[in-house]
């Protein structure tokens, strides 16, 4: 399943989207945080991937923590 993600107001153009994986059996699933920003002529593909594994187990990031990496990216190429 993917659907959007809110990412920071970086770059002059962006997109972001969480797409969500189970694996077969339920024992894990993947979140693959996608995100994409123009900053001038340079295009810029920013992905996270979380494995989530076990009862109980909570994602290692949110979508804060892959904001603040995104901003830091994008302040790097400037």
């Amino acid at each position: 399943m993917t659907e959007p993600m809110t990412i920071p107001d970086v770059g002059d153009d962006r997109y972001g989207d969480l797409t969500t994986i189970e694996e077969a059996g339920g024992g894990a699933y993947w979140l693959l945080h996608n995100s994409v920003v123009r900053q001038g002529p340079v295009l810029m593909d920013l992905q996270v991937v979380d494995i989530v594994m076990g009862e109980g187990v909570e994602p290692a990031f949110t979508t804060e923590d892959i904001g603040t990496f995104l901003t830091t990216a994008v302040d790097k190429l400037s």
